[in-house]
């Protein structure tokens, strides 16, 4: 059991925010989900190799270091490691949906430890999680410069979700998977600012300047396996990424089984329920099929751009 202190709970409910050391064990979590990743990876390259394409396995480098080799060549995205559907849900659009992931990460009993003192044993896991690379900014072609790799905005993750879940206590889980500071690209939050509740977003998703909360800001330095648990409504962006390291990060979301969870039509499961423990989902594979069910779901439906922002980018407020 982790060990939690009054303390923590204070700040999480005083600050909006919590940090606690050592959620994913490196050996136990993270190593069998980098492996996994690694994999998935392998069969891409030796296709690319097989096929002309890629001249090199790169097969001495890391994962990390494998990835980005071909993402700034164009032969992969960072949407192919992604545990959700980007916001264009076309017949071709990339998912990650391996068992690890799924066991070591999202079903992680620490994790799920956490939340439940937070929100209590009935627990949902939304289907907003992402997985985050940041490769060292100075690499990243100018054409591929985003939110997703690059600097991320200020943004509080309630501004991402349907209004429905307004009223729903989402908590969101920041895991590192490497050691993050300030010069790889850590988190950057502003204390307290979940009390402000949700402010005006503009697109790409952003908060404006008149409408970010002053207050001093505080970098989240982490090692690999702490997890930051916050508010939906803290304000936070991230550092670019000046270093000679890549980060990688899980972000995750968690909420009330039975409440609005902001995009209904995508497949979130029972991660714990005390109340009803036959619906909490174990398998791997029938998350993964609820995945590809859905996708086909919004296809035939015609719901292939179905909105990931409560605000569009012709907003007069962002004039």
């Amino acid at each position: 059991m982790l060990n939690v202190q009054k303390a923590d709970l204070k700040s999480f409910k005083e600050q909006g925010f919590m940090l606690i050391r050592g959620v994913l064990d490196p050996e136990d979590d993270i190593k069998p989900v980098e492996e996994e990743y690694s994999t998935f990876l392998n069969s891409i390259i030796e296709k690319l190799y097989i096929s002309g394409e890629l001249a090199s396995t790169y097969k001495e480098l890391p994962f990390l270091e494998r990835f980005c080799k071909l993402l700034f060549k164009g032969l992969v995205s960072i949407r192919q490691l992604d545990i959700t559907l980007p916001p264009n849900y076309s017949e071709d659009a990339p998912i990650y949906l391996g068992p690890t992931v799924f066991h070591r990460v999202l079903r992680n009993p620490r994790i799920l430890e956490i939340i439940e003192l937070l929100i209590g044993p009935e627990i949902y896991c939304n289907a907003v999680q992402h997985t985050r690379i940041k490769p060292r900014e100075r690499e990243i072609p100018e054409d591929m410069l985003n939110n997703l790799i690059a600097t991320t905005n200020w943004h509080q993750d309630l501004g991402v979700l349907d209004p429905e879940a307004d009223d729903t206590e989402i908590i969101s889980v920041w895991v590192a998977m490497t050691d993050v500071n300030e010069n790889n690209g850590c988190l950057v939050i502003i204390p307290g600012s979940h009390k402000q509740k949700l402010v005006q977003h503009c697109q790409p998703v952003h908060i404006p300047d008149d409408k970010l909360l002053l207050g001093e800001s505080l970098p989240v330095v982490m090692k690999a396996g702490d997890a930051l648990f916050f508010q939906k409504t803290l304000m936070h962006s991230s550092k670019p990424n000046t270093s000679d390291s890549i980060r990688w990060s899980f972000d995750l979301r968690y909420n009330l089984l039975g409440k609005p969870n902001g995009r209904s039509w995508l497949p979130g499961f029972v991660a714990h329920s005390v109340a009803s423990p036959q619906n909490v989902l174990t398998s791997a594979e029938e998350w993964a099929q609820n995945w590809r069910e859905a996708h086909a779901r919004l296809l035939k439906n015609g719901d292939s751009k179905k909105p990931h922002n409560r605000w569009h980018a012709n907003d007069p407020a962002c004039a």
